[in-house]
């Protein structure tokens, strides 16, 4: 194999792990698998879930228009997405936050 050869698979290979995937309902947050998976290590499949529909459905509702997907997940999306989850049903009724114990 010729050293260009190598290049263009070593460059190919590296730009397949580097594909980015669309999530949501809408389909517009896009994020690499690597991404995704240190989202995930760090605030769990729910918070991923939620975060990421927060994010598309404001982009589809509103146009907003992001260079990085991934860095606004971490910002707005989280911090609402960690709101919704402390106001979530327990034992069939809504509790808010401010009157847990």
């Amino acid at each position: 194999m010729s050293r260009s050869a190598r290049d263009i698979s070593a460059s190919a290979s590296a730009s397949a792990s580097d594909l980015k995937h669309k999530y949501g309902e809408y389909k517009h947050v896009l994020l690499t698998d690597t991404e995704r998976d240190r989202f995930m290590e760090k605030h769990g499949k729910v918070l991923f879930g939620a975060a990421v529909k927060i994010l598309d459905e404001g982009i589809e509702m509103k146009g907003y228009k992001y260079k990085n997907h991934n860095l606004v997940l971490y910002k707005w999306p989280l911090e609402r997405a960690k709101e919704q989850c402390t106001n979530r049903v327990l034992g069939g009724v809504l509790i808010p936050e401010g009157l847990r114990k």
